[in-house]
């Protein structure tokens, strides 16, 4: 979410998206209520939370062509992890870096698990 917006109906919306649905309904996509006013409200607290959260998630894990996958205290390079993992395996991944688990399956295709090696 980029430029989250209030409706009248008490629900936040990315700006953009709810202007196209303004377009051609006069209801609330969330209720389904007829709208009585149509006014934008920019959701100043939204937009600093989620600019906070990329900023975490950006100084925690950098997202780069060398990221490094940490495991039981030991760094190793991606390509060096998934060696001889066949795509769609799985591998195990601690508890403690889930998040980058996320981004290997993404980038690598390869499913991850935080439990033993199915």
């Amino acid at each position: 979410m980029q430029d989250p917006v209030i409706l009248c109906d008490g629900h936040s919306y990315e700006r953009e998206s709810i202007q196209q649905w303004l377009e051609h309904h006069v209801t609330s996509p969330q209720t389904n209520v007829k709208l009585k006013d149509f006014t934008l409200i920019p959701n100043t607290e939204l937009r600093a939370k989620i600019q906070d959260l990329r900023q975490e998630r950006t100084n925690a894990s950098p997202v780069s062509e060398n990221m490094s996958v940490l495991s039981a205290g030991t760094s190793y390079e991606s390509d060096s992890v998934l060696s001889g993992v066949p795509e769609g395996s799985s591998i195990s991944i601690s508890s403690a870096i889930e998040s980058q688990a996320s981004f290997v399956s993404r980038e690598f295709g390869v499913r991850t698990s935080s439990s033993a090696v199915d």
